[in-house]
């Protein structure tokens, strides 16, 4: 991939936005440019390295598929969301984010299938929910979000209602209010899900299903705040 030319985004520039619509794409570089946002709808990837350096307010995909691709980068303070997206044998690596009051990471209804997770962390407020993850590894990943700090700004991590199959998950952790997931033939190897009540939260009970799964390098616990 590194020998792929650049994929010229300015072309599609509206208002300050970069705006991407109805597009297929294969063997190109997508990188970061000094924007307000970039926006991807209803496009078709193939082979696309997606290269972040510099700094977005906001990234956006929606109803797109992604075949063999490559995300990587340093996204700081940006907000991410992911949405209505099929991701196939994808490689997501080197990623941060950074906290800041009102910044959030939405991914919800997607299905990632025989993806890689490797070397994420990310430090802001994310809402992981209704997704498939089926096949692959998440290793190195954390959502380190710094609990009483975000609380206190109104913000708090969330992973609920997704299906976890055949996925390897090697040096893990998730801080999150984290609920009414469903774990497949997961492999835990040194991870940990760090469950966090909040104190006024009536939802105290753990409606998390665990099958034909190897917990024995998992550490699961509940935190209140």
């Amino acid at each position: 991939m590194s020998s792929y030319e650049n994929f010229d985004c300015s072309a599609y520039l509206q208002n300050g936005d970069i705006r991407l619509e109805n597009l297929k794409l294969e063997k190109c570089r997508i990188s970061g440019q000094q924007c307000r946002a970039n926006y991807f709808k209803n496009c078709c990837f193939h082979d696309v390295l997606f290269e972040y350096s510099d700094k977005q307010k906001l990234i956006i995909f929606e109803a797109c598929e992604f075949t063999g691709c490559v995300f990587q980068g340093d996204l700081k303070e940006t907000s991410l969301a992911i949405m209505d997206s099929l991701f196939k044998d994808c490689t997501f690596e080197h990623i941060s984010l950074e906290f800041t009051e009102g910044a959030r990471t939405v991914i919800e209804e997607n299905g990632f299938f025989n993806c890689n997770f490797k070397d994420i962390r990310t430090k802001q407020e994310i809402h992981f929910a209704n997704q498939t993850v089926s096949g692959g590894k998440m290793e190195n990943v954390s959502m380190l979000l710094d609990v009483p700090v975000a609380l206190s700004c109104q913000q708090c991590s969330a992973v609920y209602d997704n299906l976890f199959s055949d996925v390897k998950m090697e040096n893990v952790c998730f801080v999150a209010d984290y609920n009414s997931n469903v774990m497949d033939s997961v492999n835990f190897v040194d991870s940990t899900i760090d469950w966090i009540l909040v104190v006024d939260d009536s939802r105290d009970l753990d409606e998390n299903k665990f099958y034909k799964c190897n917990v024995s390098g998992l550490k699961y616990c509940r935190q209140k705040y």
